[in-house]
């Protein structure tokens, strides 16, 4: 195993118990292991995930704090490590979470709340917007010329980004957009207007983004709304969908069987020529092919995902 592949952190104190994973390599059920979800932050593999990780959370972390303090920072950042993990559970099931990404994106999909919602007003827009790509870029160029096949998966950074934007456009409206009067002072403060600037008429106040108050709080509960559905969503699918192994969401749209187990195996009575693919989802379903088949050996998932596969139940 290549030095930058080495998988280190937490999980090297309890091996296989703290990354985030639906099940054993013997399909133990996992799913109500539930610190996996917040754990798996802990352990990355190598030393070019914790670089990059820690370049995203310096580059969109630093102004983010700087705005709303540590404490929020904090919070979006573990938000997104918690909803990076529901949406990997929805979106993969299969591979081996690892890493902070799902907090870096949350603050990344923060920015981008921040971004949408005062777009007119923010400074250095199309600058911050070609930060986000280029980071991205770098992100998703490390992790595919760096990491295993097991362990590259973009679920977690698609959840870490939608909670980011969810969870940053309440807090970029509550700090920013009740303030209805903050521009106003602001231009009252730097013209030196008296009190006649400022309207009297509550009706007539608006905020920065020229909408009524009780809009911005409706803005608020819908994504409230939103990311309390997502969550329901997710441990429905989970508790429920999942309940005979692991299976995402594109496999169940398709009718696939759950799966935890996958091997390839060589017989000359099926093909003389190449090897085949097959999974199980139970114990038995392994031990049967353990003992049936004497060439039999680990294989890769995009190997299987190619060729397909030749049995998938006993």
């Amino acid at each position: 195993v290549k030095k930058w592949q080495t998988k280190g952190g937490l999980d090297s104190l309890a091996k296989g118990e703290t990354d985030l994973r639906l099940s054993s390599p013997r399909c133990e059920d996992k799913r109500w292991e539930y610190w996996r979800l917040w754990t798996y932050q802990f352990t990355h593999m190598g030393a070019m995930q914790v670089f990059v990780n820690c370049l995203l959370n310096f580059v969109a972390g630093t102004l983010i704090e700087a705005t709303y303090g540590w404490m929020a920072t904090a919070f979006v950042f573990q938000a997104g490590v918690f909803g990076g993990a529901l949406f990997w559970v929805v979106n993969d099931a299969h591979t081996v979470g690892l890493g902070c990404a799902g907090g870096s994106y949350a603050m990344i999909g923060m920015h981008l709340a921040d971004l949408f919602l005062n777009f007119r007003r923010k400074q250095f827009r199309t600058m911050l917007l070609v930060v986000i790509a280029v980071l991205v870029a770098v992100d998703v160029g490390a992790g595919r010329g760096a990491l295993e096949e097991e362990f590259i998966s973009m679920s977690l950074q698609f959840g870490g980004a939608i909670t980011g934007v969810l969870v940053g456009s309440v807090l970029v409206l509550n700090k920013f957009g009740c303030s209805c009067l903050c521009v106003a002072f602001e231009e009252a403060q730097a013209t030196k207007s008296d009190a006649s600037a400022f309207p009297q008429d509550r009706k007539q106040k608006r905020n920065i983004w020229g909408s009524k108050p009780w809009s911005l709080r409706a803005k608020q509960a819908y994504c409230v709304i939103v990311a309390l559905s997502l969550l329901v969503y997710c441990h429905w699918f989970m508790a429920v969908i999942q309940s005979e192994g692991p299976i995402n969401i594109h496999e169940h749209h398709n009718g696939d069987s759950p799966w935890c187990w996958n091997a390839q195996f060589f017989n000359k009575s099926i093909d003389e020529t190449s090897w085949k693919c097959l999974r199980c989802h139970t114990v038995e379903c392994i031990t049967h092919w353990e003992n049936t088949m004497q060439l039999l050996d680990p294989v890769r998932l995009n190997f299987c995902s190619e060729v397909g596969y030749h049995k998938i139940e006993i």
